[in-house]
């Protein structure tokens, strides 16, 4: 880690591991996590994701999304490049459509005597325009602040039975 302030140019940004638990049965949570038409409900960056006529889970899977990332759209492209869902776990590899940088995200979930407990782990390469614009630290807390966000809504929507209902909401009308 840096000092307070450093600019970084290059260096990859790990977050620590987060988890939640979810106290749901571990197949609903299971199914909900690595389902890709939920994740713009509990995610804090994505907010759009395609194509989602095929969600099965398998390796060399893409989608395509849109990211906001401090202030910023970003378009990518994230390819599924581990996946076991008899072991409950994926990674999938981000990277940005016109430029440099790379995300690996780790998801796990496991199986416990109260539901599950989703873990994330990110590794994050910063693309040029944000590595050399802001400081080590910042990139740190927003990776982490994300994942820890993205947590809480997936515990908050599964344990209140929301999946449904979030999943129909349209927004306002006009």
């Amino acid at each position: 880690m840096g000092t307070p302030g450093e600019r970084v140019a290059s260096r990859a940004v790990v977050t620590p591991h987060a988890a939640a638990l979810v106290r749901r049965p571990v197949d609903v949570v299971t199914a909900y996590v690595f389902d890709p038409r939920t994740m713009p409900h509990w995610s804090g960056v994505l907010f759009a994701i395609e194509p989602v006529d095929d969600v099965e889970p398998r390796v060399g899977r893409r989608l395509r999304a849109e990211l906001k990332v401090l202030g910023v759209r970003v378009a990518v492209e994230g390819e599924l490049v581990d996946a076991d869902m008899a072991e409950r776990r994926a990674t999938v590899r981000i990277l940005p459509l016109d430029g440099d940088g790379a995300i690996e995200h780790r998801v796990l979930v496991e199986p416990t005597d109260d539901g599950a407990v989703v873990h994330f782990w990110n590794r994050i390469e910063p693309p040029g325009w944000l590595a050399g614009a802001v400081s080590e630290q910042l990139i740190e807390a927003f990776v982490d602040h994300t994942a820890r966000f993205a947590l809480d809504n997936i515990r908050a929507i599964l344990e209140n039975h929301d999946e449904g209902a979030v999943a129909g909401l349209a927004g306002p009308a006009g």
